[in-house]
């Protein structure tokens, strides 16, 4: 989601500031917030960063823009929230888990999709855990 951020912002910039013909992809997040931070990010980063390779840094900027104004409205509600995680912590702890278990021979790759050797451990047979097209069970 956060990608697609970057990437709605980056075809915002190309089309409205940059007068470029530009093709939507199916999904993208669209609405006057993204010109906004389409302008704001244009006006801070100048047209040589609007490329795709910079998608993931837009993204990161527009992401952290964003749980300001997020923790702006909470407050304004008088709603306090403890703490906050970042979706990605929990991506780098389970590929690091995929890894430790790919090292011990706990998971295997086999007809393009990953499987959890789950049988070694008493299971009736083993569990795909990742699918063909890279989404998780």
């Amino acid at each position: 989601q956060i990608y697609l951020l970057g990437l709605s912002i980056l075809l915002s910039v190309k089309e409205n500031i940059l007068h470029e013909n530009v093709e939507y992809p199916e999904q993208y997040y669209k609405g006057e917030y993204i010109a906004d931070l389409a302008k704001e990010a244009f006006e801070k980063f100048g047209k040589e960063f609007f490329s795709e390779e910079n998608i993931p840094s837009l993204a990161d900027w527009a992401k952290d823009k964003m749980l300001v104004l997020i923790k702006q409205n909470l407050e304004q509600a008088k709603i306090k929230i403890d703490s906050y995680v970042s979706e990605r912590s929990y991506y780098d702890a389970l590929n690091a888990t995929l890894e430790s278990l790919k090292k011990h021979k706990g998971i295997y790759e086999q007809e393009g999709k990953i499987w959890l050797a789950s049988s070694q451990k008493g299971d009736e047979k083993d569990r795909v855990i990742i699918r063909e097209d890279g989404r998780g069970t």
